[in-house]
């Protein structure tokens, strides 16, 4: 039995910005907004893979009166987080967009933690310019670049993700910093991996968190079959039923030349 990896980690940093009040769907409020849509698609991610990665989290900004607080570490990095990461979630949404300073005290955490035998992501979310320099207003996106090349440079790829309006976003730097991750988004038109709605987020998210996960366990076959449809597996003299989606039971993997359990 090859172990094909193991759990690793995604550190999430989630901008929750005073931009987040506004609706995601101008012309239909009921819809909510994007503070609303992105902690509902966050907690069902979470709950999702509960077993399958290590979760932290840091809410950007953390509070304060200008606004401009680095967000803390919200939920440490640990397995079995779930529950934490969708009570930190509950709140709302206010503020500024320090970036840069939440990924320094995210950069300073980290080595605190060993890092999973999966290896250790962080995924940025943001809806906004990062700001909050020398003046609230302050474009600080240089200063955010510099701090995802650090991570990187440290061992942590970083994924983007743009939420909302694109254009608002600053699409330019998101693809600066989605490059400087390490783990752009292979699909064009964007470097970063882009939403605008509920279903475009959530197919994001997921997108990231099931390109981490590993397959489970996998046998190196010496041989691929010369009739692969009548291949007959089992585990401890049982049948395993095999499926084509490999979403149970057992597949090919690697062109037929494994056999994966799922």
């Amino acid at each position: 039995l090859v172990q094909k990896g193991d759990v690793p980690d995604l550190f999430l940093v989630v901008d929750r910005s005073a931009s987040m009040m506004l609706p995601i769907d101008l012309f239909n409020w009921a819809k909510g907004s994007k503070w609303d849509v992105m902690r509902t698609t966050l907690s069902s991610l979470v709950s999702t893979y509960q077993s399958n990665i290590r979760f932290g989290l840091s809410l950007f900004p953390s509070g304060g009166g200008d606004g401009c607080g680095a967000g803390k570490i919200d939920v440490p990095l640990a397995a079995s987080t779930w529950q934490s990461v969708q009570q930190a979630l509950q709140v709302g949404p206010d503020g500024n967009t320090p970036s840069h300073t939440t990924l320094a005290a995210v950069r300073g955490y980290l080595p605190t933690v060993p890092v999973a035998k999966g290896g250790r992501f962080a995924l940025l979310a943001t809806d906004g310019q990062p700001n909050c320099g020398a003046t609230e207003d302050s474009d600080m996106g240089p200063d955010t670049l510099a701090e995802v090349q650090k991570l990187a440079a440290a061992g942590t790829k970083v994924f983007i993700l743009g939420f909302g309006d694109i254009v608002a976003g600053n699409p330019g730097l998101l693809n600066q910093l989605a490059e400087a991750g390490g783990v752009p988004n292979p699909k064009p038109p964007f470097k970063f991996y882009a939403a605008t709605n509920q279903t475009e987020l959530q197919s994001a998210l997921y997108a990231i968190a099931g390109g981490i996960v590993p397959p489970p366990c996998t046998y190196a076959l010496t041989a691929k079959p010369e009739d692969p449809e009548s291949v007959t597996v089992t585990f401890d003299g049982v049948p395993v039923p095999r499926s084509k989606s490999s979403t149970a039971g057992w597949n090919y993997t690697s062109s037929g030349a494994e056999i994966t359990f799922f």
